[in-house]
């Protein structure tokens, strides 16, 4: 079951982290960080399975949203960080044939809602170009209906951005997988898919 007490005493220290990176930042006004806004306009994926046997699961009707903070180290180097929100009904598929010949309809078994804190490393690559990846928190917000998604999981991609004075626009195509580590005892699924993510950026 998820642990209120647990989630609360991580995102305090994920807090206390950002909180530096952001007094760090003041502290050498020469490097300009950027906050990012984004909405994910394809997401596609399942989830994969760790264990041995067991019924698959799908996504269906996701939505994912976030913020992002980059913290300046170098011209072409930046730390990422953030909150991502990521909501989609979990479907049960169901792949052997009753007696008859009949195959079930697929099955909602329930929501997932995650909420994910990012740690990335961000490299630009000619100016319009970047790559960017690393491990992420994950934290299942809604009841496990099947396998808990709260644990580390790891992102990585490719984008482009166009900037505008302070203002860039971006996107980010990338792949992930959540809870490679799970925090939970007997998690056996991981959310895996493909995201395109498109939003706009502000350096200050």
């Amino acid at each position: 079951m998820f642990n209120i007490k647990s989630f609360i005493m991580k995102t305090n220290i994920i807090k206390a982290l950002v909180f530096a990176l952001v007094t760090i930042n003041f502290g050498y006004a020469q490097n300009k960080s950027e906050i990012r806004v984004y909405y994910n306009v394809l997401n596609q994926g399942g989830f994969f399975n760790q264990g041995e046997g067991g019924p698959n699961y799908k996504i269906k009707n996701p939505a994912e949203f976030g913020v992002k903070y980059l913290y300046n180290i170098s011209n072409n180097f930046q730390i990422e960080t953030g909150v991502n929100y990521f909501n989609s009904e979990v479907i049960k598929e169901h792949t052997l044939a009753l007696i008859g010949g009949t195959i079930p309809p697929d099955e909602k078994v329930g929501d997932l809602k995650l909420i994910s804190i990012p740690i990335y490393a961000n490299y630009t690559l000619w100016d319009y170009f970047f790559v960017n990846g690393g491990p992420s928190l994950d934290f299942q917000l809604s009841k496990e209906e099947f396998s808990s998604q709260s644990g580390i999981g790891f992102q990585a991609g490719v984008g482009a951005k166009y900037p505008y004075k302070d203002f860039l626009f971006f996107v980010n195509p990338t792949v992930r997988m959540n809870a490679i580590v799970p925090f939970e005892k007997n998690s056996y699924y991981s959310l895996s898919g493909f995201t395109v993510q498109t939003g706009i950026g502000y350096k200050f």
